[in-house]
């Protein structure tokens, strides 16, 4: 939900501009269905900056900035851009007061979500749009942002639930003959009843990624401007004081 949630206007950030920084040509650009039934599938790719968008893309700021930084150019063709979640969803759907939170991974009955499904098949239609135009799909790189709607979760929870998730994910994956690597951050802001940044969310991770090869702590978002409570603010989505689902293709 980074890339989803209305952080913006689109900043005329000069190395935003990059048209090897593309995104899916099915009408949701970088924010993808979220959970919702797909009404057009990905057949192409289209650049990514688009001046009169509302929002402002994180995950295309991380692409044009690994694009912008590389010292040989031409050893990445593209990157393209999906985020893969929903805004104010824990990781396991939960029933309060007769009211069910979709979970961005499982279903109250232990099934995966809508929204996790749909994870996966964009990453199925990406990779073979890709392929249909002789730029196939190298490797995946999620950068995960996650942690308001799970903030009272208890440590061991949240820990076994996002390792569970990682895990489906990667086999997943493994299936279509892709590996990931896991870019992770912590939570920012803080919010009412939360226990200040003590957040279950922020503080298992590094015991995650200590423990995964594939998976690397890169960011604390706490320490950049927010624009509400908890979610970065256009000029921080922008990656304005620091150039990191970004899919790398040949």
């Amino acid at each position: 939900n980074a890339d989803a949630h209305n952080a913006g206007p689109c900043l005329p950030v000069p190395f935003l501009d990059n048209p090897r920084c593309v995104v899916p040509n099915d009408g949701r650009t970088f924010q993808g269905w979220r959970g919702q039934e797909r009404r057009k599938p990905i057949t192409g790719f289209i650049p990514s900056f688009d001046p009169k968008s509302s929002i402002q893309s994180i995950g295309a700021a991380i692409g044009c900035s690994v694009l912008d930084q590389m010292s040989d150019h031409s050893s990445l063709g593209r990157v393209i851009v999906r985020s893969g979640a929903r805004g104010g969803c824990p990781l396991v759907a939960r029933e309060r007061n007769g009211r069910v939170t979709p979970g961005i991974h499982l279903d109250l009955d232990g099934a995966r979500s809508a929204i996790f499904e749909g994870f996966l098949e964009d990453i199925r239609q990406i990779k073979a749009a890709a392929a249909a135009d002789g730029a196939p799909v190298r490797h995946v790189y999620i950068p995960f942002f996650h942690g308001e709607a799970d903030r009272s979760a208890p440590y061991e929870e949240y820990h076994q639930n996002l390792e569970a998730m990682m895990e489906d994910a990667e086999v997943a994956l493994a299936d279509m003959s892709l590996s990931c690597t896991w870019l992770m951050t912590q939570a920012s802001g803080t919010a009412e009843g939360s226990t200040g940044n003590a957040w279950a969310t922020r503080l298992c991770l590094d015991e995650i990624t200590n423990r995964r090869p594939n998976a690397h702590m890169v960011a604390a978002n706490y320490g950049m401007a927010l624009e509400d409570s908890v979610h970065l603010n256009a000029s921080s989505k922008a990656l304005n004081k620091a150039r990191g689902s970004a899919v790398a293709t040949e």
